[in-house]
């Protein structure tokens, strides 16, 4: 994107170069699994990822890769994403870059998306679908 275009404008085409800059980027802001789900849970504010909802213990398990929470004191378990927007979305980062791209004001096409992400055409499809239902449904909302 040159320097010089107003950042409220839409920008009808972005090449694939600048499509991979931005995902660049991001990735360098969530080098991780982990660090992603970390950042999810300060947005629906759920406090420490490391903390038990129930009883308020910090004495936890995390396992799988970070998406769910064992209670090692109430023995509660619960998966992060549950009563989000990412509940039950098998590949977080995906529906995060989708977001990521879409806030850059980068609209792709779900074979364009898959493409520049490696994914299958078909999860692409499903992750923009989802993500233009909630777009969709704030602005008929408001």
């Amino acid at each position: 994107m040159s320097e010089t275009q107003n950042t409220h404008e839409f920008q009808l085409h972005f090449t694939d170069a600048e499509v991979i800059e931005l995902l660049a980027k991001f990735a360098k802001l969530f080098p991780t699994e982990k660090s992603l789900l970390k950042f999810i849970s300060t947005l629906y504010k759920l406090g420490k990822i490391e903390q038990c909802l129930e009883c308020k213990s910090e004495n936890v398990e995390i396992f799988r890769e970070g998406r769910r929470i064992k209670c090692l004191e109430c023995f509660a378990e619960r998966w992060l994403t549950s009563g989000t927007y990412f509940q039950k979305a098998k590949k977080v980062r995906l529906h995060v870059v989708d977001i990521f791209l879409k806030c850059h004001h980068v609209f792709l096409s779900s074979s364009r998306f898959a493409r520049l992400v490696g994914c299958a055409q078909s999860t692409a499809l499903q992750i923009l679908k989802r993500s233009a239902m909630v777009i969709q449904s704030e602005y008929r909302d408001a």
